[in-house]
């Protein structure tokens, strides 16, 4: 018994030899164990700690190392290996594995000494003798067993219940009749307790507290103690606190204290106060701003078909609009008058005024781009049926045969060159009349380009593409710039007369504005009241901007760009014109007269003339 007592205090360490448990480890091994770590096999450490083995069942790790890692299980060993082993090693019985800690250690002769004493029932060293022996307590005795508490040691104890019951009915009837068990005049009871104790009988180890001082009051202020009295007797005492010495400039200093508080600097909170009208830019009165067009002046009647293209000379007195039906008419823009017409094979979809020139004009009808003259229009110019082929006629006029049809058609400032875009292919092809040679320029299936426009003053052209505008420079045959109007879809573009300025419709009913000299981004963007802008149109010399919607309206705007990067561009909107129409008429194509404040509309088969 008592060697098993004296293992249990030591804190054994549980060791396994021969399928049989003991517990040997104490403080007196622990420099033994030290030595046999240098012999432990090449193993590493598991430490799982008390972790159940159950809770890892089925997982391939055993637990997790200090820095989060999985710890893997161990690979256990056969028969055969431990066989082999065996032979090799004659003491490999030695080595033993310690599960919590997934490593492998030997036994040292005085630990395997140390088991086979305890083995004998001896103790596990020598100093007390060696004939002196342990003797195991049996389960059933009064020793230290593993068995679990019975569970009515859980069971409250039936005397003890009544013990309580009694005891509350006392309480209870001293609550009612308090006299009964307190009864002053019974001597047994009123007795001092401290009568019989003496002044020796008192323990070293006992100290009496001293008594709470009690709070400091008024009279504290001028009944100075005698330590702060200083020299004077203490009958000398002084009439208040600020005739000590030590407080002579006690006041002063309050005040100090406080004329500092007061005269400090606060911080005031800063409220802003703004009117909102303020922070809104100015905007300019309408009136101020005229001329612009808002009266519908002259009516051009008399077709039957869709007008699908208009356009107007340099000088400002003829009209040319091109119909779906293929009939050309040339019309005076003051009096309204049909003053000539011409009739074409295929249906009209884009037509042009030669910059320069007050009679030669670009139509495109069919597969055919054709250059006619006013004096001596006839009508398309027959010839071959091969691609980028030239043909004239001995009257002056001539015409180019492309694959598909164009859908846009636009001149260069000096009256050589014009560009022409199929509408299927969206190839872009470039023109020259006086050589009367044609080139492609641009070909691809993936830039499907719709609408191209050459720069009025640089050798560079703009091409549009569903997504985006790429700005190229002809001399250089590079991209200058990409322009995009965020994630919509391009309907129309068009360029100021500077060339800086290109204005883009979205199907998101948006206009970007670009200033293409500062950005590739968008400096203004501009939210229509409702429809889709399918066409716009700068004025040659005054500042103003139209947008033609998909609804049948006309939107016309103040546009201001200075040159100073300081002052943002003014847009005010001007007139939204209602073109005369019916819902089925079309969308609207429209053009600023080079010279006069107005705006010409075309809608169905009418066009229309709006004034200042």
């Amino acid at each position: 018994r008592s060697a098993r007592k004296w293992a249990i205090a030591g804190g054994l360490k549980s060791l396994s030899v021969h399928s049989r448990r003991y517990t040997v480890e104490g403080l007196r091994w622990h420099t033994s164990m030290e030595r046999s770590t240098k012999h432990e096999l090449s193993d590493v450490a598991n430490t799982v700690g008390d972790v159940p083995r159950a809770w890892y069942r089925g997982e391939r790790h055993a637990g997790y190392t200090q820095g989060g890692l999985k710890l893997l299980h161990r690979r256990e060993t056969d028969s055969l290996e431990t066989l082999l082993q065996s032979i090799d090693d004659r003491s490999s019985w030695r080595v033993l594995l310690d599960e919590k800690n997934g490593s492998r250690f030997r036994l040292t002769a005085q630990q395997v000494r140390m088991i086979q004493r305890l083995d004998d029932g001896f103790l596990p060293t020598s100093e007390g003798g060696s004939s002196t022996s342990i003797t195991l307590l049996d389960s059933s005795s009064d020793g230290c067993t593993q068995m679990a508490e019975p569970k009515r040691r859980f069971v409250p104890s039936k005397h003890e219940a009544r013990k309580v019951v009694s005891l509350v009915r006392q309480l209870r009837q001293t609550a009612n009749d308090p006299r009964a068990y307190l009864d002053r005049n019974e001597r047994e009871r009123n007795f001092d307790i401290w009568a019989t104790e003496t002044a020796g009988s008192e323990s070293s180890n006992s100290r009496t507290r001293a008594p709470k001082a009690l709070r400091a009051g008024n009279e504290l202020s001028y009944n100075a103690p005698i330590e702060y009295l200083g020299d004077s007797s203490p009958i000398d005492r002084k009439s208040s606190l600020r005739n000590l010495s030590s407080n002579i400039n006690f006041v002063k200093e309050c005040f100090n204290r406080c004329l500092d508080l007061y005269l400090c600097p606060r911080v005031e909170r800063q409220v802003l106060r703004i009117n909102p009208a303020s922070i809104l830019p100015k905007t300019p009165e309408i009136s101020s701003l005229k001329p612009f067009p808002h009266i519908l002046a002259v009516k051009y009647t008399g077709l039957k078909s869709e007008v699908r293209a208009i356009s107007i000379n340099d000088t400002g007195e003829l009209l040319c609009s091109g119909a779906s039906d293929g009939k050309l008419r040339l019309w005076d823009i003051l009096s309204g008058h049909c003053i000539q017409a011409t009739c074409f094979d295929a249906p009209i979809t884009c037509i042009s005024w030669r910059p320069g020139s007050d009679r030669d004009i670009a139509v495109c009808s069919g597969k055919h781009v054709s250059i006619i003259s006013t004096a001596t229009v006839l009508g398309l110019v027959s010839g071959m049926d091969v691609d980028l082929s030239w043909t004239k006629s001995e009257f002056g006029e001539c015409s180019v045969r492309l694959s598909c049809a164009p859908i846009s058609i636009s001149w260069h400032n000096k009256g050589d060159y014009f560009s022409s875009v199929e509408k299927e292919s969206g190839r872009l092809c470039v023109h020259q009349l006086s050589t009367f040679s044609s080139q492609v320029v641009f070909s691809s299936a993936r830039n499907h380009i719709t609408h191209s426009i050459f720069h009025p003053r640089k050798a560079m052209i703009f091409t549009s593409t569903r997504s985006s505008v790429q700005v190229f420079d002809i001399r250089e045959h590079r991209q200058v710039q990409k322009l995009r109007a965020g994630n919509s879809t391009i309907s129309a573009f068009s360029i100021d007369h500077s060339g800086d300025i290109v204005a883009i419709c979205g199907n998101d009913s948006r206009v970007y504005l670009f200033d293409t000299a500062i950005s590739s981004s968008p400096s203004k963007v501009i939210q229509l009241q409702s429809g889709t802008g399918i066409a716009s149109c700068f004025h040659p010399r005054l500042p103003l901007f139209g947008v033609a919607l998909s609804i049948g309206l006309m939107q016309v705007f103040y546009l201001r760009l200075d040159d100073d990067l300081l002052r943002e561009p003014a847009i005010v909107p001007l007139k939204l014109i209602r073109v005369p129409g019916d819902d089925s008429a079309g969308a609207v194509k429209c053009t600023f007269h080079p010279r006069q404040p107005w705006i010409i509309c075309a809608r169905g088969a009418n066009s229309f003339l709006f004034t200042e």
